[in-house]
């Protein structure tokens, strides 16, 4: 009891300090954890970066395949397809298409030094087009598919050619 009795003593003659939140480890292991914390999602995002960028090629048949045309109705359909050709056809050879009309483009075909069957084929789509769009000519669903594989086919010829720009 006497050892009890000095250890009460003890504790009335000292109270208790808090220790300054300097000197504990709390704040300095949460500051740790932050900065892994931040490295980590750094790192992660850095490496889901990586993912090797598409080509133009890539890109448009993406785009195309994601064309469904039973979404569409036929002038909505061929305008979404022309646009796409267009910012290809653009991208590819560095001219300007998008503002040109598609009755315009039939003229600059010769001059993107495109192959000639490629030419005839966007001429004659592109002169399709135009009638679907402003004479509201109706088209079936075996069209507008045949449509999309020769962008597609387009796509694919152009695509393996040298710039010539």
């Amino acid at each position: 009891m006497n050892e009890q009795a000095l250890l009460q003593q003890l504790h009335d003659i000292r109270e208790y300090l808090p220790t300054p939140v300097y000197k504990q480890p709390w704040p300095y292991l949460g500051m740790i954890g932050l900065v892994i914390a931040v490295a980590l999602l750094i790192w992660y995002l850095k490496r889901k970066k990586r993912v090797s960028p598409l080509t133009l090629q890539q890109q448009m048949e993406l785009a195309l395949n994601k064309l469904v045309i039973d979404e569409y109705r036929g002038a909505e359909f061929y305008q979404q397809l022309t646009a796409l050709l267009k910012y290809y056809l653009e991208q590819r050879y560095v001219v300007p298409l998008q503002d040109k009309t598609d009755t315009e483009l039939s003229g600059q075909f010769e001059r993107l030094d495109l192959p000639k069957n490629v030419s005839q084929e966007l001429a004659e789509l592109f002169g399709r087009v135009t009638e679907i769009k402003f004479a509201r000519r109706q088209v079936g669903k075996e069209t507008m598919q045949q449509d999309k594989q020769r962008a597609l086919s387009v796509i694919a010829l152009t695509a393996l050619e040298p710039n010539s720009k």
